[in-house]
């Protein structure tokens, strides 16, 4: 009995099914049709997945071209804004009042009495003055241990120069030397030096340097947009961060030390490498370009978010979408008013058949519109018609003369 019902279920199910696409089998039209839509769905739905592809690539190569060309375009006017500045510290060097001050002073307290100290001060005060991002020029002696800059500076007497964190780089440095930005006490800014050894006879008696302040940084690191949300950076040549949108980062944070994919940016950032990849920041993926400003060791980094980077190509997708649907439609309907215009004979003949079947051998006249199949077809059906009424007369008369005998 369980057999039985289950029997008589699927019975029911495959009637239900067979009753549900009758309409398809019954009609060559609509059987075309639903061919041909299934055929141009796969053709439609395998050329826009090619063209979506394709977009996306070219767009993705139009971002990294751009963050590519911007952070190249940024590191190159970095590196010319400090290249100004290490061009005024060599010619600081061939001042030549400068090494004789620092050959001729045997300590901090002969400083100011020294004989060139007027003119050495002058010119430090004439170089501040030419350069409104100078803060301070100045000289440090290496025999005597004392600095003396513009605005009349003079170091105090525990001032070591040996001590000081930049000084074994800077005197093994044959060109100008760049220190590590840092927080000033005295101007409360963020500046850096520049700075290059002086020698006298081959001796170094001392470095001369200027203190430069970063105040266009900022300014110069947005002079290029990067869409709506895009942004750039800048960190030293120990990873330090020296400029970002989010200014809690700046001078607390080294690039390399976070985690995930940034770290490993950070890292190719500090060997100065130039490149560009897709990294996961926080919640979101983004287009990270980077180049290295060589006159100081620094690199500059370009950001942009995937979603704004590939946000036309959603708009494109969707609209080839519809217009793909638009063209299949279209299509369909164009296939199904010709394909009925060009079997409109098939009911007639199909009439005619009907009435042969029951055995109805009226006279028919069908008229062939065309010289294809569908009018060869009635054609013929005319004749078999024909053919079929002349067997029976001739039979029917057969009959009545065997029964008149």
């Amino acid at each position: 009995n369980t057999r039985k019902k289950e029997f008589m279920v699927a019975a029911k199910e495959k009637k239900k099914k067979s009753v549900r696409f009758n309409w398809i089998r019954k009609s060559i039209s609509t059987k075309v049709a639903a061919a041909l839509f299934i055929a141009i769905f796969i053709v439609f739905s395998a050329t826009g997945f090619f063209i979506h592809m394709y977009t996306k690539a070219l767009l993705v190569e139009n971002v990294e071209t751009d963050l590519s060309t911007k952070s190249d375009a940024i590191a190159a006017q970095v590196n010319s804004m400090f290249k100004e500045e290490a061009t005024i510290v060599r010619q600081m060097v061939t001042n030549q009042e400068f090494g004789k001050f620092l050959n001729t002073t045997d300590s901090r307290d002969e400083a100011l009495e020294n004989d060139y100290y007027d003119g050495v001060l002058q010119s430090l005060d004439e170089i501040v003055e030419t350069d409104d991002s100078i803060a301070m020029a100045w000289v440090a002696s290496n025999k005597s241990n004392f600095l003396i800059g513009s605005n009349n500076v003079l170091s105090d007497p525990s001032f070591d120069i040996t001590s000081r964190p930049w000084y074994e780089a800077a005197i093994a440095e044959e060109d100008v030397y760049f220190t590590e930005p840092y927080m000033d006490e005295v101007f409360g800014k963020i500046i850096l030096s520049a700075m290059k050894p002086i020698k006298v006879n081959g001796d170094t008696v001392g470095i001369v340097a200027i203190d430069i302040f970063l105040d266009q940084l900022p300014e110069l690191m947005q002079s290029y947009k990067m869409g709506e949300s895009g942004y750039s950076f800048l960190i030293s040549s120990d990873g330090t961060v020296l400029y970002h949108p989010d200014e809690t980062l700046i001078l607390e944070e080294q690039l390399q030390s976070m985690s995930g994919e940034l770290g490993n940016i950070g890292n190719k950032m500090i060997a100065g490498e130039t490149g560009l990849q897709l990294a996961q920041i926080g919640d979101s993926l983004e287009y990270i370009g980077y180049s290295p400003v060589h006159t100081t060791g620094w690199s500059i980094g370009t950001a942009l978010p995937e979603d704004e980077a590939l946000s036309e190509l959603g708009t494109f997708t969707i609209m080839m979408v519809l217009f793909f649907s638009i063209a299949c439609l279209i299509l369909v309907v164009v296939v199904v008013v010709l394909l009925k215009r060009m079997l409109k004979d098939l009911p007639q003949i199909m009439k005619v058949m009907k009435d042969l079947e029951l055995g109805n051998l009226r006279e028919t006249n069908l008229q062939a519109k065309s010289d294809d199949e569908i009018g060869q077809l009635v054609s013929s059906t005319n004749t078999m018609n024909e053919t079929l009424r002349e067997l029976v007369m001739k039979i029917k008369n057969v009959s009545e003369t065997v029964t008149s005998k």
